[in-house]
């Protein structure tokens, strides 16, 4: 089920177990995408998480008086992870070939209320196979709607370094969902390339 603004109330205002359980689920993945980022180590990533879910917890009361969520959750696992960076130097660091992003969406978004459930797959794993840092970028715009200065402000990079990586991504996913319909025989481009412009047009 997926988490909405009135289990952020029931937390809150009851501790929702529930509710919690599902903000949880919602969004560890991409919090988990977020600390291996800046801490390059699967262990550690999941250390930073969490705690910070941990933190949530500790202080659920003050919950209601978070605007956005998704940029709250963000800014808390930054925050942390360059926490434990400083006491980590003797830590193994990871390649960003070995991170594996497990970001995933889990709900709705207008691509998949034009998509079939196959295309759906295909842009799935397009967006997977993106480098570690596009995909990072891409999901914290498409997914959590942050702007370009939010997601710049967060990684630290310039606007137009996310603006580079969200025209990369779509670059891809525009060139893989082409070869599905050349290889399909379908007659979906249009369909697609709607799709693809109903996201641009909200990340933008």
């Amino acid at each position: 089920m997926v988490f909405t603004k009135d289990d952020l109330k029931k937390i809150a205002l009851h501790g929702d177990q529930d509710a919690f359980k599902r903000m949880f689920h919602q969004f560890y993945g991409k919090l988990l995408g977020l600390a291996r980022y800046y801490v390059r180590s699967n262990e550690l990533a999941e250390e930073v998480v969490n705690d910070v879910f941990v933190k949530v917890w500790d202080k659920r009361q003050k919950m209601t008086e978070v605007k956005k969520l998704e940029s709250y959750l963000y800014t808390l696992v930054k925050n942390h992870s360059l926490n434990q960076i400083r006491f980590a130097s003797g830590y193994q660091i990871m390649t960003i070939d070995n991170v594996d992003l497990e970001i995933r969406a889990t709900h709705r978004n207008p691509e998949e209320q034009l998509l079939s459930k196959e295309m759906l797959s295909v842009f799935e794993s397009s967006v997977a196979a993106l480098p570690e840092k596009c995909n990072l970028v891409y999901r914290m715009v498409k997914d959590d709607g942050m702007t370009y200065k939010e997601v710049a402000k967060m990684l630290d990079i310039s606007v137009k370094m996310v603006e580079k990586h969200v025209g990369t991504a779509l670059k891809r996913i525009r060139l893989d969902m082409d070869d599905y319909t050349n290889q399909s025989g379908t007659n979906f481009k249009n369909l697609i390339y709607t799709g693809l412009i109903i996201v641009s047009n909200l990340i933008f």
